[in-house]
């Protein structure tokens, strides 16, 4: 009886010890992920991918550069995008700014291993600049379509982009046209594919009328695909202009989806000297500043109030 009895105790105590350590196995096969607040920018030189770098300088947002001309660049390998800290699978990237969708070359080792960890770590990518093609979601820009000169044109924040990361838009991005005997912004629009590959998406955040045709084409919308996503943007652009510089933080909110190191803020700043001098003040009357242009008087001038 007494070993009937402490053989039960044994069981009884293996019993709690598997109820107390099952949670815990569970607990490391099911381990989050550690991801760095830092962005992987793999540059080619051109403008597209140097303003969303000179976005990330702005805001304070960390990232590091991989320049593809240069020979001495370090191999996007496995080791190159992640590793394990204390049993702890880490990206050392939260997100990845390409030129295009896939600025390696067919068949290359470093965008499959690059796609690969998209997927593990639920990464997203941003394509600074490329054509519409089905290979990023979209139908050839023809029949609906337009490839050509968008300057002067004014595109249109979508309900998807206002609900998402282009939510602080109040609607519409114009094209500068500053020098209308000068192509200053290059672009393609066409329509997403109406079949896509399995389980893929087309989701458009910006998007304009294409000349002749009742259609609007994308330029800057979400292609999610196995187990990826990426922000295709389909016109080129640099860092100082209007249009980039509208769309600039949302690129970068959605890149990293909101969490991210550093601020983009708007500021007002006030100078006591350029707006509360006399001839700084505004008469209503005139439409001027008329103590600019007249003779000191004597005697001191009424205080300026606010108010």
């Amino acid at each position: 009886m007494r070993c009937m009895l402490l053989k039960a105790g044994v069981c009884g105590s293996a019993a709690v010890l598997a109820l107390v350590t099952s949670p815990i196995v569970a607990r490391a096969a099911t381990l989050e992920p550690r991801i760095d607040l830092k962005v992987l920018v793999v540059d080619d030189g051109g403008p597209a991918t140097g303003a969303i770098t000179a976005e990330l300088d702005s805001a304070g947002t960390p990232y590091t550069r991989v320049k593809l001309a240069d020979s001495g660049r370090p191999q996007i390998n496995a080791a190159f995008l992640s590793d394990t800290v204390s049993g702890r699978p880490r990206a050392k990237y939260q997100a990845v700014v390409l030129p295009n969708d896939n600025p390696f070359g067919a068949g290359s080792a470093e965008m499959a291993t690059l796609a690969t960890f998209e997927q593990t770590f639920g990464i997203r990518q941003a394509d600074a600049y490329t054509y519409a093609r089905p290979e990023v979601g979209l139908n050839y820009a023809q029949s609906p379509g337009y490839i050509g000169s968008l300057d002067g044109t004014t595109a249109q924040v979508t309900s998807a982009g206002n609900s998402g990361s282009f939510g602080y838009l109040a609607g519409s991005v114009p094209f500068e046209d500053n020098a209308p005997d000068v192509s200053e912004s290059y672009g393609y629009l066409a329509v997403p594919l109406a079949q896509q590959q399995a389980g893929a998406t087309f989701t458009s955040y910006v998007d304009a009328p294409i000349p002749g045709s009742s259609a609007r084409g994308s330029l800057v919308g979400e292609y999610a695909h196995e187990g990826r996503r990426e922000l295709v943007v389909n016109f080129v652009y640099n860092q100082y202009q209007e249009q980039y510089r509208l769309l600039s933080r949302g690129i970068v909110e959605w890149l990293t989806q909101g969490i991210h190191l550093g601020a983009d803020r708007n500021y007002f700043a006030v100078h006591v000297d350029d707006v509360l001098l006399g001839d700084d003040r505004w008469n209503t009357s005139l439409n001027c500043t008329p103590e600019t242009w007249t003779a000191p008087r004597a005697g001191a001038p009424p205080p300026t109030r606010s108010g």
